[in-house]
């Protein structure tokens, strides 16, 4: 009874994660899944299928990760953002309506998680194509402190290189007045 309970739980966690993080990367995702299905409907098999839509889900996701580290112009980088932000925040919002339908939450109190779970999970988005550490990215170092270009640009951080980064924290604990 008592593991009955322990494994429908950690199933239904595993089910949250799954959800949300397909949420997340919905815009790769879709596109990594239209890339398949057109793959396989013109014949190219079910391994070329395959192998297509993830590499082009993994692309898009590094794709949008490299231009906006490389994007100077703020409204460029909200724009860019936002295209990563919206089909996740849409997502969020579906996926939360209908785990809240089948919950038997009330309309009301379904439309508000629903509508907080958008937000959290377009914000989430928008930060991993950002390439922000503590958003799961992997742009930078977080436990270094260092940026690779002084200051942010319009209240974001600046882009982050971990190999830039370590060379010359290193240089500067080696050799101090040469920075």
């Amino acid at each position: 009874m008592l593991a009955s309970a322990f494994l429908t739980a950690f199933g239904l966690g595993a089910i949250c994660w799954l959800l949300f993080t397909l949420a997340v990367y919905a815009l790769p995702f879709w596109l990594g899944l239209s890339a398949a299905f057109w793959l396989h409907a013109t014949e190219q098999g079910i391994l070329a299928a395959i192998l297509g839509g993830l590499a082009v889900a993994g692309g898009v996701a590094i794709l949008g990760e490299i231009v906006f580290a490389r994007l100077r112009s703020v409204p460029l980088r909200l724009a860019l953002g936002l295209v990563y932000a919206i089909p996740a925040g849409l997502a969020g919002f579906h996926a939360s309506k209908g785990l809240s339908a089948l919950s038997g939450t009330g309309e009301a109190a379904g439309l508000v998680l629903a509508a907080l779970a958008a937000l959290f999970i377009g914000g989430t988005a928008f930060a991993r194509v950002a390439g922000w550490p503590e958003a799961g990215g992997f742009a930078g170092d977080a436990d270094s402190g260092e940026q690779a270009a002084p200051g942010g640009v319009g209240g974001l951080p600046a882009p982050r290189s971990g190999v830039g980064s370590v060379g010359r924290s290193a240089r500067r604990h080696r050799h101090p007045a040469r920075g």
